[in-house]
């Protein structure tokens, strides 16, 4: 029996070892796709980088012809979009390894820690063990209110060994998952120290090596490339670039004799065609106009030498027969109706001086004497309107003070 239970032991053992070897390599494995995963991602990230700089530079270069500038350009711009579709290929490749990692070993066990046990463990102290002896509680009080010494016993010999027994296992139940939680953050410290140094460690190792060698091997491609391009361009300058522009310099040297000796000619001819032309139908329509304008001046002086004698002789009609009497007639009226306005101002004037001296001697006179008479009582009795009218509102004042008992203002 001893044996039987020796041998299961040593099988169960050898099948946990077993176990372990095998989580180890797949372990491995992961780290070893995610090494690679990242060596892929920075590689594409820095060749997109590259590529982007090259179409960058390409788009800066100008050339005179606009044939190949448009070629240029459109290399340019095929190097941008090829670099930005590699480097948003590296980019999700190291996001599709980080942040996996990230969760699982960050996120995860900080949420389990902090945020889901204390929460179990509050939820059901709040939800189980309170509301039990709240409704162990309201039994007891309703019980209590049908049968009082029955309920005094029931409470004594069952209800408060029951609130005790409940207590000691809330207190019991809070120690052991104050007890669980430690535990499990201990746990959880070991096995994040254990996937650092077993998993973490050397996979940051394994991409500081990556980097490094990624580096060194984008390092001499770059130099390849730079120096091929600059060959390239070189080549194309010396082949294509160069005798092209001196084509172009020797069609534009000869297209622009040409065209001086075409302009040239058409000068020659536009002044020969110009001096016909005024020759011939510019300088007789001119001497006709000016014959023409010298007629039609002396007519238009002449009818307008007519035409002021005829409106010196019709305003002089006018004004010995209609304006001269108009004006007469108009100086009678203003006269005459002067002499009335001063007429009827002087009544006025005489009539309001009569009512202001009937108003004063019956009216404004007797009453300023018999306020002359009155006045000293007039002023005893305002005297004695303001001292009383003091007296009332200090009297008030002092009411209000006392009814809600506040410090009289001392006076200064």
């Amino acid at each position: 029996m001893i044996s039987s239970v020796h041998v299961d032991s040593l099988h169960i053992a050898s099948s946990d070892v077993a176990l372990q070897s095998v989580w180890k390599n797949r372990l491995i494995t992961v780290g070893k796709v995610g090494a690679g995963i990242l060596c892929f991602s920075a590689i594409a990230a820095s060749a997109g980088t590259l590529l982007q700089l090259g179409g960058h530079q390409l788009l800066a270069v100008k050339i005179s012809q606009s044939t190949f500038q448009g070629a240029v350009h459109l290399a340019g711009n095929m190097l941008q979009q090829t670099g930005s579709g590699v480097f948003l290929a590296g980019k999700y490749a190291f996001l599709s390894v980080a942040v996996p990692t990230y969760a699982v070993g960050w996120v995860i066990p900080k949420w389990l820690i902090t945020q889901a046990i204390p929460q179990t463990a509050m939820w059901s102290y709040h939800h189980v063990i309170v509301p039990l002896h709240h409704s162990i509680v309201q039994a007891s009080i309703f019980l209590k209110k049908i049968s009082i010494l029955a309920m005094q016993k029931i409470y004594q010999s069952i209800i408060i060994p029951c609130a005790e027994w409940i207590k000691a296992i809330a207190i019991g139940t809070w120690s052991k998952v104050v007890q669980v939680s430690h535990f499990l953050y201990k746990m959880s410290v070991k096995v994040v120290q254990a996937l650092y140094q077993n998993i973490i460690a050397p996979f940051m190792h394994g991409v500081k090596v990556a980097a490094v060698w990624t580096w060194s091997k984008v390092a001499q491609v770059s130099h390849f490339l730079y120096k091929t391009s600059v060959k390239v361009v070189q080549a194309l300058y010396q082949k294509i670039i160069a005798p092209l522009i001196h084509a172009v310099k020797i069609a534009a040297v000869w297209t622009w004799s040409k065209v001086v000796q075409v302009s040239h000619f058409l000068y020659k001819t536009s002044v020969k065609v110009v001096q016909a032309l005024y020759q011939n139908i510019i300088a007789p329509l001119m001497h006709a106009v000016k014959v023409a304008a010298v007629w039609t001046w002396s007519k238009v002086v002449q009818v307008s030498h007519f035409l002021y004698k005829m409106s010196v002789k019709v305003v002089q009609a006018l004004y010995q027969n209609i304006i001269a009497p108009l004006i007469h007639a108009v100086k009678i009226a203003a006269v005459w109706t002067w002499s009335k306005v001063v007429q009827v101002s002087h009544f006025l004037y005489k009539m309001s001086v009569k009512v202001v001296q009937a108003l004063y001697q019956n009216i404004i006179a007797p009453l300023q004497a018999s306020l002359m008479q009155y006045k000293k009582e007039i002023i005893f009795l305002a005297e004695r309107t303001k001292e009383e009218t003091i007296r009332s509102i200090v009297v008030a004042y002092e009411r209000v003070q006392r009814f809600l008992k506040i410090q009289p203002i001392q006076p200064r």
